[in-house]
């Protein structure tokens, strides 16, 4: 009987051992998945900006209001505004950005 114990043991062991690698390279897909996400969202940030400036330029020129739609969540604003901006920001600077 404690042979069947100690086979148990080690065959519990090694499933344990290979969930415990199979959990590793599932984690390591993901982080590698993230930081991806992450490069195509701060790609597309700096093209919303970039397009920002364009449509202000040319509403400049045309003498025309710019009027953005607010669609975004106060979060996404603050980080936006955080993003886009050289050096610390304070929170009374964030709100400014964020009113435009």
């Amino acid at each position: 009987m404690a042979t069947a114990a100690v086979v148990n043991f080690v065959v519990a062991d090694r499933d344990f051992r290979q969930s415990l690698e199979n959990a590793k390279a599932e984690l390591s897909a993901l982080q590698q998945q993230l930081g991806e996400a992450i490069a195509v969202q701060e790609e597309l940030e700096k093209k919303i900006v970039a397009m920002r400036q364009m449509i202000v330029a040319l509403s400049n020129v045309l003498s025309e209001q710019v009027e953005e739609p607010n669609d975004i969540g106060m979060t996404d604003a603050v980080r936006h505004a955080i993003k886009t901006h050289n050096g610390p920001l304070e929170p009374t600077a964030v709100r400014n950005r964020r009113q435009g």
